[in-house]
C-alpha cells in the first residue's frame, strides 16, 4: 500500500500547499499576504526558478514548472516509498520520515536559489 500510494500522496502534499498559496495570492495587494503566498508557491513548485518564473512570467513557463514539479514530487514519493519499505514491517510513519528528509532538501535548495537570485539581481553594476 505504501509503495502504490506513496507517490500519489507525495503529489497531494505540494498540491495542498499550492492551493494555500493561491488563496493567499488571489487578490493580494499587500506584502502581508504576498510574501507568504510566494514562498508557499516556491515550496509547492520548486522547479519554477529553473524556468525563470520569478523574473519572467507566462503561461507556458507556469505549465512547464507545474508539470516538472509534479514529476519531481512523484519521484520523491516513489523514492521515499522504496526506502521506507526496505524493512519487513513498515508504515506511513516511515514513509513520512523519508519523504520529509527529501522534501526539506528540495525546499532548502529552492529557497536558497531564490534568495541567491534576488541578491544577485538586486545588485546594481
Amino acid at each position: 500500500m505504501v509503495r502504490r500510494q506513496g507517490p500519489l500522496l507525495a503529489i497531494a502534499i505540494p498540491c495542498t500547499i499550492g492551493l494555500l498559496a493561491a488563496l493567499l495570492l488571489w487578490g493580494s495587494t499587500s506584502a502581508l499576504r504576498g510574501v507568504p503566498g510566494f514562498i508557499l508557491c516556491v515550496l509547492a513548485v520548486p522547479t519554477s526558478s529553473l524556468v525563470g518564473i520569478p523574473v519572467m512570467g507566462g503561461e507556458l513557463r507556469w505549465i512547464l514548472a507545474v508539470l516538472s514539479s509534479l514529476v519531481l514530487w512523484f519521484y520523491v514519493g516513489h523514492l521515499a516509498a522504496q526506502r521506507s519499505t526496505r524493512r519487513v514491517a513498515t508504515s506511513w510513519l516511515e514513509w513520512r520520515r523519508e519523504w520529509t528528509r527529501l522534501a526539506i532538501g528540495i525546499w532548502a535548495g529552492s529557497l536558497l536559489g531564490l534568495g541567491l537570485a534576488a541578491t544577485v539581481l538586486s545588485v546594481s553594476l
